[in-house]
């Protein structure tokens, strides 16, 4: 089973078409690698993990398994996942030119109620409002990519603005909110 710092990725070779071959064929990719959940609204939300080959897991495929051996899961990491139908893009072969630090989503469930069955038009007005008047993740993500690319704080790191931070807790929020919901 992974480490910290380490996960476990295979999946099934498909052909140029992206249909899987007539005869399966699966690989494990070992190595270092980028992870982030798609979409990717903040830079902390690439992580460097190290891809190791787990033989008792092989009978998995087209999977990512992180470690929980840790006090903070690395799934966690990125964009406070939890794991229920979460995306994922990997790559290797590349390098981040810094590290920034990952935002700390428990401090958000704390201080933020969001509750999944808003009984009166308070309670949903309160919530329209938590996620800056809008009614998806969608939008907040579109005003969070206007934000960055303006870069109005001036910040090297655009995805790093204190608005750009709070927009990307914002969709994290209305995200896992919209999951509840189903």
């Amino acid at each position: 089973v992974p480490g910290p710092g380490q996960c476990f990725i295979r999946y099934q070779v498909v052909d140029k078409d992206g249909k899987p071959l007539k005869e399966p064929q699966f690989k494990t990719v070992v190595g270092p690698v980028i992870v982030t959940k798609n979409p990717c609204p903040y830079a902390s939300y690439m992580l460097v993990l190290e891809a190791v080959d787990c033989s008792e897991l092989n009978c998995l495929a087209d999977v990512i398994v992180f470690s929980t051996d840790d006090n903070r899961p690395d799934s966690n990491k990125i964009s406070g996942s939890d794991l229920d139908g979460d995306h994922y893009f990997v790559r290797q072969h590349l390098q981040l030119s810094r590290k920034v630090e990952p935002l700390d989503y428990a401090s958000l469930a704390k201080t933020t109620s969001v509750d999944p069955k808003p009984k009166t038009y308070y309670n949903i007005i309160k919530h329209c409002y938590l996620l800056l008047g809008a009614t998806n993740y969608g939008e907040i993500y579109n005003l969070h990519a206007t934000v960055v690319d303006k870069n109005l704080e001036k910040c090297p790191q655009r995805t790093c603005q204190k608005v750009a931070i709070e927009l990307a807790n914002m969709f994290s929020i209305a995200n896992e909110y919209n999951l509840n919901l189903k």
